[in-house]
């Protein structure tokens, strides 16, 4: 009896120096497995957050827009943030935007929730020139980037799995992203 050869493993391409946010998309779409680029830390020195809905299955339509985001990208050092007093992205995890507690009198029980840093806040480093600006704004970046890698790959492993008539999870979830950075 013959055995048959082993299964071919699926082809891994990759692209390095990847320069704008579309061309990752475009990368992620034609099913690029990995991409190299150097964004976070571009949009970390130059004062800019990135604010996408990253949840891979929206039951409606309605794209989340952060305000004051063009384009997916906030531009943390515009004055319009001097006085705002919200996290980056409200809702994400990272350390920088999710809330903490904080006492609001001398006794423990009454507490509220702040965010970590504010946009204010933050405006007001880039502003100072002070290092941690740049150190805040690139976890938020790594965070949100990971995040939107992470969901490249779940949609892509549910395509692979898919039945014939379905739709295609990595095309939709990227378009999702591109209609926010319009």
């Amino acid at each position: 009896m013959q055995s048959s050869p082993p299964p071919v493993p699926p082809r891994k391409y990759l692209v390095l120096s990847v320069t704008d946010l579309q061309s990752i998309l475009d990368a992620a779409r034609e099913g690029v497995s990995i991409i190299g680029t150097d964004l976070v830390r571009q949009w970390s020195r130059s004062g800019r957050a990135l604010c996408l809905d990253l949840t891979l299955n929206s039951s409606d339509e309605k794209v989340n827009k952060v305000e004051g985001a063009i384009g997916g990208i906030m531009e943390l050092k515009d004055v319009q943030y001097a006085r705002d007093f919200l996290p980056i992205l409200p809702g994400c995890k990272c350390i920088t935007c999710r809330p903490r507690q904080k006492n609001t009198s001398n006794c423990n029980s009454a507490q509220m929730e702040v965010p970590s840093f504010t946009r204010a806040y933050i405006h007001h480093l880039i502003k100072a020139k002070e290092m941690l600006a740049e150190t805040l704004l690139f976890v938020h970046n790594l965070h949100q980037m990971l995040l939107m890698f992470r969901q490249f790959s779940k949609a892509a492993s549910l395509d692979g799995g898919r039945e014939e008539g379905t739709t295609d999870n990595l095309a939709a979830f990227v378009q999702r992203i591109e209609d926010q950075l319009l």
